[in-house]
C-alpha cells in the first residue's frame, strides 16, 4: 500500500483533481452569494442623516466664513496702515528735501519774496553773518580778593535762592482716610485747642461716672439676688454664699505719681561698658602683634583697673516679659517690702482658711453620703464602707522666715 501511495499520479488523475477543486470553488462562491442575498441589514444601523461627524454643518460653515472675513479685514487694515505710514514718510521726506534745497539757496545769497514784493517772515535770519571765532583770552592769575574787588556789586552777591515752601501734612485734609471712633480732630489755635481738650476731659469724667453708677447698680442687684439665695439656703440648712463685692473703681488718672515714672538709662554708662569690653577682647589673629615696651624701674605701677559696673537685673523693667499669676513685684524700700510681704501673708492665710472650710464642707457631705450608703448596705447585709478622712492640711506659709527672702 505504501508503494501505491508513493507512485506519481497520471495525467488523467491530475486533470480529475483540478476539475474537482474548481467545482468546489464554484460551489463556495454560489453559497456565499446566496447567503449575502438572503441576509438583509436594517436601515437603522446606517447613518443617512446630514449631521455626520465628518460633514460640516451650516453653522460651522458660517462661523468659518465669518472668521475668514474678519481675518481678511484685519489684514487689509494692517496693509492700509503700513501703506499710509509709508506715504506719510515719503511726503515728509520730500518736504524736508525741498526745505533743505531752499535753505541752501538762501544761504548762497538768494532772496525770496512774495508776488507783491513783501519779504516772508522766517524763524531763521539768513542775512546775519556768521560769528568769527574769537581768539582765546589769556588767564591772569589774580588772588580771590582782587577778583572780588574787580567784580561789580551785582556780580558780588547773587540773589538768594527762594526757600522751598514747607507744607505740613494735615490728616484732616485726606478725604479718603477712615478714622477710628476715638479720633477727635483738634484745632490749630491754642485757645480753641485747650478748650477742645477740656471738653474731652469733661466727657471722659462723665463717661467714668456713668460707668461707675451702672456698676454700682449691678452690684446692688447682685447683692439683692445673693440675699434671696442665702435666705433660701438658710431655710434648707445650707451655709450662706460668700460676698464678692468688688472695690469701687477709681478714675484711671487720679492717683498717678509722676515721680514713679523711671528716667531713661544713662547712655554714658553703656558707652563706657562697651569700650571696656572692646579693650578686654582681643582677636586670635591679633595676638602678639602689639607688644608693650619693658617698663623701667622708676616708672610707677599702673593704676588699678576700674571695677566693672554691676547692674542688678530687674524683671519689672522687662516690658515684653509675661509673668505668671503668682508673680508679685516687691518694692525696693525695706519698709514697703515688709508691708507688701505682710499683705501677701494675710492673703495667703485667708486663701488657706477658705480652702480649709470648703474642704471641711465637702468632707461632711461625703460623710453624710457614706452614712446613707452604709445604712443601705447594712439593710442588705453588706459590710460598711471604710472612712477616708484626710489629715488637716497646714498653712503653707506658717513656718516662713522673712529674713530668708533675698533683697534685689
Amino acid at each position: 500500500m505504501a508503494d501505491d501511495d508513493d507512485k506519481p499520479l497520471s495525467s488523467k488523475s491530475r486533470r480529475k483533481a483540478h476539475i474537482t477543486s474548481f467545482a468546489d470553488l464554484q460551489t463556495e462562491i454560489l453559497y456565499r452569494s446566496r447567503v449575502s442575498a438572503e441576509t438583509k441589514f436594517d436601515d437603522k444601523h446606517i447613518n443617512r442623516s446630514k449631521n455626520n461627524i465628518l460633514a460640516m454643518t451650516k453653522a460651522e460653515k458660517r462661523a468659518k466664513e465669518k472668521n475668514s472675513m474678519a481675518r481678511k479685514e484685519r489684514i487689509q487694515k494692517a496693509a492700509d496702515a503700513i501703506r499710509k505710514e509709508d506715504e506719510d514718510y515719503e511726503r515728509r521726506k520730500r518736504t524736508m528735501e525741498e526745505k533743505a534745497k531752499l535753505y541752501e539757496r538762501l544761504k548762497s545769497g538768494e532772496r525770496l519774496v512774495y508776488e507783491d514784493g513783501t519779504k516772508p517772515d522766517y524763524l531763521v535770519d539768513f542775512d546775519r553773518q556768521e560769528r568769527s571765532p574769537s581768539p582765546p583770552r589769556r588767564s591772569r592769575s589774580t588772588s580771590p580778593r582782587e577778583r572780588s574787588r574787580s567784580r561789580s556789586p551785582r556780580e558780588r552777591s547773587p540773589p538768594p535762592l527762594p526757600r522751598p515752601l514747607i507744607v505740613h501734612y494735615d490728616p484732616s485734609e485726606d478725604k479718603g482716610r477712615i478714622f477710628g471712633a476715638a479720633h477727635v480732630p483738634l484745632p490749630q489755635d491754642e485757645d480753641e485747642r485747650q478748650k477742645k481738650i477740656g471738653e474731652l476731659e469733661a466727657l471722659t469724667r462723665q463717661t467714668f461716672e456713668t460707668r461707675k453708677r451702672r456698676k454700682k447698680e449691678r452690684s446692688e442687684e447682685e447683692r439683692a439676688k445673693r440675699d434671696r439665695l442665702n435666705f433660701t439656703r438658710s431655710m434648707k440648712g445650707l451655709p450662706p454664699l460668700e460676698s464678692s463685692d468688688e472695690e469701687e473703681e477709681q478714675h484711671p488718672g487720679a492717683n498717678i505719681d509722676l515721680s514713679s515714672i523711671p528716667m531713661p538709662a544713662d547712655p554714658d554708662a553703656e558707652r563706657r561698658a562697651e569700650e571696656e569690653r572692646k579693650k578686654k577682647y582681643e582677636r586670635e589673629w591679633d595676638r602678639g602683634k602689639m607688644r608693650e615696651r619693658s617698663r623701667s624701674p622708676r616708672e610707677r605701677s599702673p593704676p588699678p583697673p576700674p571695677r566693672p559696673l554691676i547692674v542688678h537685673y530687674d524683671p519689672s523693667e522687662d516690658k515684653g516679659r509675661i509673668f505668671g499669676a503668682a508673680h508679685v513685684p516687691l518694692p525696693q524700700d525695706e519698709d514697703e517690702r515688709q508691708k507688701k510681704i505682710g499683705e501677701l501673708e494675710a492673703l495667703t492665710r485667708q486663701t488657706f482658711e477658705t480652702r480649709k472650710r470648703r474642704k471641711k464642707e465637702r468632707s461632711e457631705e461625703e460623710r453624710a453620703k457614706r452614712d446613707r450608703l452604709n445604712f443601705t448596705r447594712s439593710m442588705k447585709g453588706l459590710p460598711p464602707l471604710e472612712s477616708s478622712d484626710e489629715e488637716v492640711e497646714q498653712h503653707p506659709g506658717a513656718n516662713i522666715d522673712l529674713s530668708s527672702i533675698p533683697m534685689p
